[in-house]
């Protein structure tokens, strides 16, 4: 017994290189959109020259007897 399915009715996961080459030019208006949404976005985003930091200082200190200095 064989049994055939129909292509036509089988559901595929959304493939969106498919998508973009079937549709060029909404694909480059929506990466238009995203990169000049993310420049936007990197020239209002808040920043120092020097941000303040903490040194974390750890000494480490070693009596080996007989050694030198």
């Amino acid at each position: 017994m064989t049994t055939t399915t129909d292509s036509s009715t089988e559901k595929r996961p959304f493939n969106l290189s498919r998508w973009a080459i079937g549709h060029p030019s909404i694909a480059r208006f929506l990466f238009g959109l995203i990169i000049l949404a993310g420049a936007i976005g990197l020239m209002r985003m808040g920043q120092k020259e020097d941000p303040d930091f903490t040194f974390r200082v750890m000494v480490v200190q070693a009596i080996w007897p007989g050694a030198s200095i």
